[in-house]
Formats: C-alpha cells, structure tokens, sequence
C-alpha cells in the first residue's frame, strides 16, 4: 500500500489561506477601483477643459465682434457729424445776409419822456450813493489820521521824559550779572532782586474790628466740608431706602407670583382628581348600590315577567283549558315561584 503524496490542512490553516486571499483580491478590487476612478476623474477634467475652451473662445468671438460693431457705429457717427459740419459751412453767412432787415420800432412822445424820468432819477440815486460812500470813507480816514497824529504825540512826550531814578526802581531793574555774594555778607541779600527794601514795603496793620478773611476762609471750609458731607448722607440714605423699598416690592411681587403659580397648581390636581374620581365613579355598575338578595329577587321577577309575556304573545288565539299538560305544568310552575317569593320577601324585610 502506497502513501498518498498530497498533505492534509488542517481546518485554521485553511481559514487562514481563505482569509490572505480575500484580503489579497478585496486590496487588488481597491486598487482596480481606484485606477478606475482616476481614470475617469481624469477624462472628465479633460472634457471640462475642453468645454471651458470652447465657451472662452465663444465669448472671446461674441465680445470681438461686438467691439468691432460698436467701433464702427461711433465711426459711422463721427463720420455723418464731419459731413453735417462741412456742409453747414457757410450757411450762418447766408442766412444772415437773406435775413430781411427788421425796421425798429417807433416809440412814443410818452414812452421815451418816461424813460427819460427813469434815467434821470437812477443818476440821482446813484450820484447819492456815491456820496454816502464817499463820506464814509472820508470820515473813516479823519478817524485814522487823528489816531495817528495822538499816537505820534505820545510817543513824542515819552521821548521827552526823563528816566525814573527811584530807588525802588533801580533795585528792581538792577540785574547783578556776574556779582559773586560773599556768604558772611548779610548786607548783600538785602537790595536783591528777589527782595525789597524794608522801608518800600507796606504792611497790612492789623484791625480788630476787621474780620479776619483767614478765619473766614477756615470757616467757610468748615461749611463746606459739613455741607458736603450732609449731601453725602443724605443720598445714602436715600439710596439705602429706595434699596430697601425695592427689596419689599420685590418680595412682594415674588410671594405674590409663587401664591398664584401654587394656587393654579392646586386647581389643576383639583381638577384631576376630580375628574378620576368622576371615571372611577362611572366605571361602577349601578347594582353595587343594591342589596344581593334584593338583585336576585329582581331578576327573577324579570324573567318571570318576561317568560309570562311570551307565553301570552304565543298563546293569546289558543284555548289552553282541555289541554292536561299545559294545565298541570302551569299548576307546577305556580307552586315552584312562590316560595322563592316569599323567601325574597322574608330577605327584603
């Protein structure tokens, strides 16, 4: 007995081999697609290349040949204007020596003395006028020359007079340029031109019965600053009263809402309730109001009733009396209800 020269594979590596080549044919179909796509990707952007061309070159023409008309029309107006003007040369000339001489009107005696009025009062007003502005300029420039003329008069007695030789006048106008103080010179602070002179400076002497203006001013301060501070606590206060005013309208409005939201809340569970206790009520039958005997009793007389009903309906053309039967199963039936009558009544009591 020979041995078989194929090997056997086990179930795992088979799965294994199915599975590397699923894997191997779902990459190459994913390469396949997308060599596919792109190829189509690229014919379709050719084609819009394409397209795209052809309407610029369409629009291209169609703007070309619409510049090439509008160009010839202005030219066509150009040229019409140029013909019209050459010949229009000359025509001005000949309508004004065709024109026929318009003879002037003839005015009247009336009409040229009340121009006359017109133009000699217009002279009138415009030689008044004249003179106004004449005047005015005239009066303007007397103004003028007798400023000027004071001016000059002035500046002629400043220059007359003499330099002021006042001590005070020379201290203060004196200006120590270079002068060098010696420190142990107490003399030299004295005439200074930061300081005058003990004997040109005149002091306030002191009136009791003046009122002190640096007092007044502390005073005055003192009022200010008490004032200032009274404004202050005033408008604390008034802003700590409209808070607190604010605060109870706030609480107010507040306790109010939340009484009306629970308020209308409480009407509607009313309400809900209500209307289940409504459902549950009408969901019992009427017979659990009545006593159990007192229900048998009443049904049985119902079906009594209505038995005896449809043995009328059935039996109100036969004659019942030679029949035995009948007779006796009346008799029986009458014998069987009233104990039951009597025992519901005996119930119902």
């Amino acid at each position: 007995m020979t041995k078989s020269n194929y090997k056997l594979i086990s179930p795992i590596d088979e799965a294994e081999q199915q599975k590397a080549e699923r894997e191997r044919r779902r990459k190459l179909r994913l390469i396949q697609v997308r060599q596919q796509e792109k190829r189509i990707a690229c014919q379709l952007r050719k084609k819009f290349q394409e397209r795209r061309d052809d309407e610029i070159q369409l629009i291209t023409k169609h703007l070309q040949a619409k510049y090439h008309e509008e160009q010839d029309a202005k030219l066509d107006i150009i040229k019409r204007t140029y013909q019209n003007s050459l010949s229009a040369v000359g025509h001005g000339h000949k309508m004004a020596t065709q024109a026929p001489i318009v003879e002037p009107k003839q005015v009247s005696p009336d009409a040229k003395a009340k121009a006359l009025t017109r133009h000699k009062k217009a002279l009138h007003q415009i030689q008044k006028v004249k003179a106004t502005v004449a005047e005015t300029e005239s009066r303007r420039s007397e103004a003028k020359k007798g400023i000027i003329e004071k001016q000059r008069v002035l500046a002629d007695s400043m220059k007359t007079m003499k330099p002021a030789e006042s001590e005070l006048i020379l201290n203060l106008t004196a200006r120590s340029k270079g002068n060098m103080i010696q420190l142990s010179d107490v003399q030299g602070y004295a005439s200074t031109r930061y300081h005058l002179p003990e004997r040109y400076v005149e002091r306030e002497k002191f009136d009791s019965g003046k009122e002190n203006a640096m007092h007044a001013a502390e005073l005055e301060s003192a009022r200010l600053d008490v004032l200032k501070e009274e404004k202050k606590r005033a408008r604390y206060e008034f802003e700590e009263k409209a808070r607190l005013r604010f605060q109870s309208a706030r609480s107010k409005v507040l306790l109010q809402k939340d009484y009306n939201d629970l308020m209308s809340e409480l009407r509607e569970y009313d309400l809900l309730d209500r209307q289940r206790r409504q459902k549950a009520v009408s969901d019992i039958p009427i017979n659990i109001f009545q006593p159990s005997n007192y229900k048998i009793g009443n049904d049985d007389d119902k079906q009594a009733k209505l038995e005896e009903e449809f043995e009328n309906l059935f039996s109100a053309d036969i004659d019942l009396d030679g029949d035995r039967l009948l007779s006796e199963f009346e008799s029986n039936s009458s014998f069987t209800e009233s104990p039951g009558k009597d025992h519901v009544e005996k119930n119902i009591q």
